[in-house]
Parts: structure tokens; C-alpha cells; sequence
């Protein structure tokens, strides 16, 4: 009876869950492992109980991609907001900064990347991505705004996060 390292039937599990049979992940890992036999991929699924951890894999990242679409959802709110309230100020400015001309492009151009990846809904979108390029756009805008302006806008969204987090990691 063949005997893997702990890090080898890691490996052999990651292959497993992408097929989550047996057969196709025993083609794949003989690649690397010629020797491995069925019957030992077999009794690791088993006894290592890969289809529920796989399940409950599967459970959490759904939960993660309903929150960062709910996080990108109120982000865009967001940012269609500072758009108004940038396009406001423009309209009723009788000279018009280059700082805050850039400031609504960039605002607008936010909005529409955004737009475009949500309507794309036959490509897998890389939320995560968006998520952490929306944080680096947004922390950047608002280290130009107040700090009572920033905290107002934060608090708004930093109670629905911080029950998310304490749902999901404990209190």
C-alpha cells in the first residue's frame, strides 16, 4: 500500500476537486506520479473526507462571490455618487481645476470598467481583482477629501462588513 507525503496528497486532493472524480484526477496525477494507483487516490478521498470539503469549499466561495458582488454593488452606488456630486460641482464652477476634471474621469471611467465586466456574464469575473482596484482607486480619491468626509462615507458600509466578517470568523 503506497503512502504519500501530507503535501503530496494536498496536491493530489487540490487535482481531485478540480474534477471531483476520480478517474480524470488519476489521469492528471499519473502524469506526475506514474505509480499512483486508483485505489490509493480512492482511499485518500475517503478517508480524508475530500467531498465534503470540497462542498463545503464550494459553500464559502459562493458566499464570497455573493459578498463582493454586494461590496461591488455598493461600491458602484458609491461612485455613481461622487460622479453626481463631481459632475455638480463642474456644472456650477465658473473655472474648472484640472484636478477635479481628472477626478470625475477617473470617477466615470471606474463606473464604466465596472459596467462592462458586470455585462459580461458569460465570462468568469475576477471580483477580487475589481474589489482590490476599486479599494486602491477609492483609498487614493479620498486621501484628497477630509478626514470627517471620509469617515461619513466609510461608516456608512463599515457596519454591514464588519458583520460579514464576524459571521463568518466568529466574534
Amino acid at each position: 500500500m503506497a503512502s504519500y507525503s501530507p503535501r503530496t496528497v494536498e496536491e493530489f486532493y487540490q487535482v481531485w476537486a478540480r474534477y471531483q472524480k476520480l478517474d480524470p484526477a488519476l489521469a492528471e496525477l499519473k502524469k506526475q506520479y506514474p505509480h499512483l494507483a486508483r485505489q490509493t487516490l480512492k482511499r485518500y478521498r475517503d478517508e480524508y473526507d475530500w467531498e465534503e470539503r470540497a462542498a463545503k469549499a464550494d459553500a464559502f466561495a459562493q458566499r464570497l462571490e455573493q459578498e463582493a458582488n454586494d461590496v461591488e454593488l455598493a461600491l458602484l452606488d458609491d461612485l455613481k455618487a461622487l460622479a453626481e456630486k463631481k459632475a455638480n460641482y463642474l456644472r456650477n464652477t465658473k473655472s474648472i481645476d484640472n484636478q477635479d476634471l481628472f477626478a470625475y474621469l477617473k470617477i466615470a471611467n471606474q463606473i464604466s470598467q465596472i459596467t462592462d465586466r458586470r455585462r459580461q456574464s458569460d465570462h468568469k469575473v475576477d471580483r477580487q481583482a475589481i474589489f482590490l482596484e476599486l479599494l486602491e482607486f477609492l483609498v487614493k480619491y479620498l486621501s484628497d477629501q477630509s478626514e470627517a468626509e471620509v469617515v461619513e462615507a466609510l461608516g456608512q458600509h463599515l457596519e454591514g462588513i464588519g458583520k460579514a466578517i464576524e459571521a463568518q470568523f466568529g466574534g
